[in-house]
């Protein structure tokens, strides 16, 4: 089996337009996707109504779709045009609020505070400490303000899950998990710092929403 890459396993058409079905059309899908959106949207609360919002990678749209119904502008960006395509179909309704562009993470085509927020969901936990924080300091410099992110938090309990559910579970695992240490090292050197941080499913799943402030 090929190693996964993130960075092209999404340019393809088949994957793209198969990516929601695969992933959140069965009973537990739909439940993650359920307690993804209430941690999403509770950080989202931060934002006043039709803040612009840099949405990164965008995907098929999923959480733009969830951004765009709480009122605000968003421009989806993505490595991947074949998602875009997707996401450009499933949010036809919110046309005139959002945007598309093209772009890479650790290189942004936009100016510098150019949005109010950032949000990356299920993206930095792809890569290793040196590229997420690339990224996270590449999202610190466009936003003026806040960054939502998730990350695969480690602990004993969610390693041993983590091992016992990959060892029945075909799929694509989550491939770096961060201590508390390295998030704090990480957030620190974006020039970041915590807000909050909300758990998507406490000792069910690693992952972990935070909401970060630019330090002042």
């Amino acid at each position: 089996m090929a190693r996964f890459d993130p960075r092209t396993h999404y340019l393809s058409r088949e994957i793209a337009e198969s990516y929601d079905a695969d992933r959140f059309a069965g009973p537990a899908g739909r439940i993650f996707n359920r307690l993804e959106q209430r941690s999403v949207g509770a950080a989202l609360r931060c934002l006043e109504r039709s803040s612009l919002v840099l949405d990164i990678p965008c995907g098929t749209g999923r959480i733009t779709d969830w951004i765009l119904a709480r009122g605000h502008r968003v421009v989806g960006a993505d490595i991947s045009g074949s998602m875009i395509a997707v996401a450009r179909r499933r949010l036809q309704r919110y046309d005139g609020n959002v945007a598309y562009q093209l772009a890479d993470g650790q290189g942004l085509p936009f100016k510098d505070a150019t949005f109010d927020c950032v949000t990356s969901i299920r993206f930095l936990s792809h890569f290793d400490g040196a590229s997420r924080g690339k990224f996270l300091r590449e999202f610190a410099r466009v936003s003026a303000r806040f960054v939502i992110v998730s990350y695969a938090y480690s602990s004993a309990w969610l390693r041993l899950r983590r091992r016992i559910k990959y060892t029945f579970h075909r799929g694509t695992p989550v491939r770096f998990v961060v201590t508390g240490q390295e998030l704090a090292d990480e957030i620190e050197g974006a020039g970041l710092c915590e807000a909050r941080r909300f758990w998507t499913a406490p000792f069910l799943s690693e992952e972990v929403i935070l909401l970060l402030e630019k330090a002042r």
